[in-house]
């Protein structure tokens, strides 16, 4: 009997296993693989390397399996694409540096000054995923950035110059429940300002005001902030008032 629990037991760690039973087999996988790799080649104009994500695999016409077979045998997305030895989309978070030397190297690849279908034709060659748009946000436009690595190319300015260029916005913090209510019962909500208060008029809208903008690097700190009117507080906009 005792042989007997033995092997239950042993076929219940079998049922536990982290590996997945298919009915398609490792080598027609691989070989399922090999087929759309050729496939993403010949749509890539003789790039295989080019990124690809689960979706490009499920708009191939011919492929026999879907995707989800694939990643519960391999293990996911980018272990298909390493089994297909392929590069794998990814949502890439490039830092300012990344950028600078991405794109001088789109320049260097270019001969010249690259515009922006060159940094597209860039990517696509060389499966990176820098878009125009990135630039642009952090930079201002394209422009002013291609000026500037202009610069750095020629050694009248330095990395750092180019990252200071930058002209993104402060995010700005958000105001806690807690804070407000501090900010408010500090100023015993009344307007620093004019005095406005809805204890004496029910119209009086409050609201929490940055001494220094947070477009000018104003933080949501207790020392930053006051109780201003919607009048006061719409009024002073970004400028900042002194005494």
């Amino acid at each position: 009997m005792w042989f007997e629990a033995d092997n239950k037991m042993s076929s219940q760690k079998n049922i536990f296993s982290l590996k997945r039973e298919t009915r398609q087999t490792e080598e027609e996988m691989r070989r399922e693989l090999s087929a759309f790799r050729v496939y993403w080649g010949v749509l890539n104009e003789g790039n295989s390397k080019a990124p690809v994500k689960a979706a490009d695999y499920l708009r191939w016409k011919d492929r026999r399996f879907h995707k989800d077979t694939l990643t519960r045998f391999f293990g996911g997305w980018a272990e298909v694409c390493k089994a297909a030895d392929m590069n794998v989309w990814k949502t890439h978070q490039y830092s300012d540096e990344d950028i600078i030397n991405l794109f001088l190297d789109c320049w260097r690849w270019r001969g010249q000054r690259p515009v922006m279908t060159d940094l597209k034709r860039y990517n696509k060659e060389h499966g990176t995923m820098l878009h125009e748009g990135t630039i642009k946000r952090r930079w201002g436009n394209w422009a002013p950035f291609v000026k500037l690595i202009s610069q750095l190319g020629q050694g009248q300015i330095t990395v750092s110059d180019v990252i200071d260029a930058k002209i993104e916005k402060n995010p700005r913090e958000a105001i806690s429940a807690s804070l407000r209510s501090r900010i408010l019962r500090r100023d015993n909500y009344t307007c620093v300002d004019c005095g406005a208060s809805p204890r004496k008029d029910s119209k009086v809208t409050l609201h929490i005001h940055h001494i220094k903008p947070v477009s000018k690097g104003g933080k949501s700190v207790i020392e930053n902030l006051v109780t201003n009117c919607s009048a006061c507080n719409l009024g002073k906009s970004d400028i900042i008032l002194s005494d």
